[in-house]
This record gives C-alpha cells, sequence and structure tokens, in this order.
C-alpha cells in the first residue's frame, strides 16, 4: 500500500501534493517504457473525439490519480483520458498485467522515488521561502475546493505509436485559485546528455511558484531559472559567479538585457533602479520560435516573419513535436529557444497547464492569443484552449507578439 501524505481529511498538503505529482509521474514512465519494449506502442486506437490512445494513457493516468487520491480525496483532478475511456481501458487485461508486474517488481525503487521527491520538494520549499517573514506562504492547510490538479498521462501519444520516443511526455500541473503554482514536464525516455533520476530512466523538469524556481528532479536548479532569479535579486556589475555551486552564469548573462526599444544595456549603462522587473533576461540575438512542422504556416508563419522583421525572433523556427516537448525546450533548451506562438484551436488544459506553472516562476508567460490568462475553472468537456496560446519565456516579447497579434489582426484560420 502507499504510504498516506497526508494527515487531514479536510485541508491538504500542497507541497505533499506537489511530491505526489512528481513522484507518480516519474514512477508513471516504467510502464510507458515497458510497453514500448513490448512493441504495444503501437497498440492504439482512436478515441470518441478521433484522438489516438494507446494502453500506456490508461495506465499512466491511474498511477498518477492513485497517487494524488492517496493524499487527498477531495482535490478536483482532470485527466486527459475520460472516465469512459479508462473504465474501457482498465478491462484490458494486458493491460492491467503490465501495470501490476511493474508495481510487483519495483516496489522498493517506487517508495525511493517517493522519499526522494518528498526530501527534495521540502529542501527547495525552505529554500524559497524564509518561514519567520509575516509574508511566509503555508502550504500544509489549503482548503481542496481552492486545488485543481490537471493530468497529461502520455503527451505525444501519436508519436509514441509510431514508435518516435523523443517528445513523448508526462504533465501534471497543481492550480491553486485558479492560478497554476506547480508543473512537472517528465520525460519518460529520459533526456539526451542528461543523468536519469535513480534508477527510473526517465528526466523531470519541475517547479512553480510554489517553490520559486525551476529544476530537475535529482538535480541542479535550471539555468534559465537561475539567471532569472539573480537578474530579479538586481546584482551589481561587480557580481561573480559561486563557482563552488558551479552555476554557470556569466556576468554577461546577467548584465546582458534588452530595453523596451529593442536596445541592449548593461546595469553599467542606468541606475539599478531603472532596471524594469520583467525585463528580459538574455540577448534576444538567436531567439528562436518552436513550433510543430506541419502547423508552421498561416498565421503562425506571419508572427514570426513580423518579429524577424523586427530583429526581435529569429526567421527560421525550430520544428518540435508535441505541447510537453515544446515547453519543456522554452525552459530548459540551449538553442535560443523562445517562444511558441499557436492562437488556434489545438491543446487543451491538460497539455499547457504544467508549463504555465513553470514559466510563472522563470520569467515567462503563458496566455491565450489575447494576453490573457488561461481559465483552468472550465470543466473537462470545454477543456480546449479555443482562444490559443502564447507560451514565451521572455515576457516583454510576449507582451510584444500579443500586440503584433492584436494590431495586424491576421487571420488565424489561415492554414497555407
Amino acid at each position: 500500500m502507499r504510504e498516506r501524505m497526508c494527515s487531514s481529511a479536510e485541508q491538504v498538503d500542497l507541497l505533499a501534493l506537489a511530491a505526489s505529482a512528481l513522484a507518480s509521474s516519474i514512477v508513471a514512465s516504467r510502464p510507458i517504457r515497458k510497453l514500448a519494449l513490448e512493441g504495444r506502442e503501437q497498440f492504439s486506437r482512436k478515441k470518441l473525439d478521433g484522438t489516438i490512445i494507446t494502453d500506456a494513457d490508461g495506465s499512466s493516468q491511474r498511477i498518477i490519480i492513485g497517487a494524488l487520491r492517496d493524499v487527498s480525496k477531495d482535490v478536483r483532478i482532470v485527466g486527459e483520458e475520460s472516465p469512459d475511456e479508462m473504465e474501457r481501458s482498465v478491462h484490458r487485461a494486458d493491460d492491467a498485467k503490465v501495470e501490476a508486474d511493474v508495481a510487483a517488481a519495483d516496489e522498493c525503487e517506487r517508495l525511493e522515488i517517493f522519499k526522494m521527491a518528498q526530501d527534495e520538494l521540502q529542501q527547495r520549499f525552505a529554500a524559497a521561502w524564509d518561514a519567520s517573514s509575516p509574508s511566509a506562504f503555508a502550504p500544509h492547510a489549503i482548503d481542496p475546493a481552492r486545488i485543481a490538479v490537471f493530468v497529461d498521462p502520455l503527451d505525444g501519444t501519436s508519436c509514441y505509436a509510431k514508435g518516435d520516443f523523443g517528445c513523448v511526455t508526462t504533465l501534471v500541473a497543481i492550480i491553486l485559485d485558479n492560478a497554476p503554482c506547480f508543473g512537472v514536464i517528465c520525460k519518460p525516455f529520459g533526456q539526451k546528455d542528461e543523468p536519469a533520476i535513480l534508477n527510473s530512466g526517465c528526466y523531470a523538469v519541475y517547479g512553480g511558484t510554489l517553490l520559486k524556481g525551476a529544476y530537475v528532479a535529482g538535480g541542479d536548479e535550471c539555468q534559465r531559472s537561475k539567471i532569472y532569479r539573480h537578474t530579479r535579486t538586481r546584482f551589481n556589475a561587480n557580481y561573480t559567479p559561486d563557482h563552488d555551486h558551479d552555476t554557470q552564469i556569466t556576468k554577461q548573462q546577467i548584465l546582458h538585457t534588452t530595453t523596451e526599444t529593442g536596445d541592449t544595456t548593461t546595469e553599467d549603462d542606468d541606475d539599478d533602479d531603472d532596471v524594469d522587473d520583467d525585463l528580459p533576461i538574455l540577448s534576444r540575438q538567436n531567439n528562436r520560435a518552436i513550433i510543430s512542422r506541419s502547423r508552421a504556416g498561416g498565421v503562425v508563419r506571419k508572427c514570426i516573419d513580423a518579429l524577424a522583421d523586427r530583429n526581435l525572433l529569429h526567421r527560421e523556427p525550430i520544428h518540435v513535436s508535441g505541447a510537453g516537448y515544446k515547453t519543456l525546450r522554452l525552459i530548459t533548451g540551449t538553442d535560443g529557444e523562445t517562444l511558441w506562438f499557436f492562437p488556434k484551436q489545438g491543446t487543451s488544459l491538460w497539455d499547457v497547464a504544467a508549463a504555465d506553472a513553470i514559466l510563472r516562476s522563470i520569467g515567462g508567460c503563458l496566455s491565450d492569443k489575447n494576453g490573457n490568462d488561461i481559465d483552468y475553472s472550465k470543466s473537462r468537456q470545454n477543456a480546449e484552449n479555443v482562444e490559443g496560446i502564447i507560451a514565451c519565456n521572455d515576457t516583454w516579447l510576449h507582451r510584444e507578439c500579443v500586440r503584433l497579434f492584436q494590431e495586424e489582426q491576421w487571420d488565424d484560420d489561415d492554414d497555407e
């Protein structure tokens, strides 16, 4: 049996819920990889809405929701797979056998992962919040009516069904008072040049305003999160990196920002007090848009060209599949990944909630095409982002993108 991680039936320990979200997404990677190893990633079928589902989707969602329910039976949980589809999946004998085999073989590893998640998040939270401050956030007794959790058990299902695992992710997000405060983006098949979490074989990034930053599970704070944190604390020009902690942040990265007119500046040029809170963190010389190859025309192309004409974006985008992998690239990418512009239908709340949570904590923003916050109070039946999304790790560029879209009035139904 799983250990209970919450001591009160009425109130929710938000930190325990976040640890469960992280740990369960890692544990859920086991059946996803096991089914792929057996060649069963190709056993896909169509749901009633025409989208693809595999056995792995159901297995992953059951593991994650089960772990979340161990923390609270009362919080609202919205999974991509509907109750009807989950009921249909649970009767598949092979699917149930995979989950039972994984549970029996990896119980010690599962407990180790859950302990790692609990310990790591407690440390991150303690470092982020001064408990003695009157404004310190107390996460241990939250009314469950204020909380919602969104789960995408396997994002990039169509790629998974074809045996293309590089863009496959698992996404979990916690919403507090209709605002994302914690998100997990997990890659079940790992990340190139990055160590796997314990012996799980997967890689995960998590964070949000709950922790005031973004982190690699079992590893360090994400580079962009470090830069944003150091920039917002307004280090002066004499700042030097803390080599003992291997921050790898250069003075140029911290100081090289761009003004509202697009000109580069440093804190040597202007008084520290004049630096705007949400100025971009890095130079925009090599900013790149990330988009799906199949959706690179029409209004998306027009926006990229308009930003490139203003020297705010590279004219050639990076083609990336999967909502989760796109947003992971915004958070951890090293090729200038900056903007995901998709102002039309095609994503749902569970596709973007985790990214929304993490981007908020590293100086980014995710909104609909008009710059409005995403409404996470909508029902599962109305979870599609009908007004599209604009996700960016630079709030200034995000505003420029929204402004251009509104001024130009591009036809978002135009798919060239």
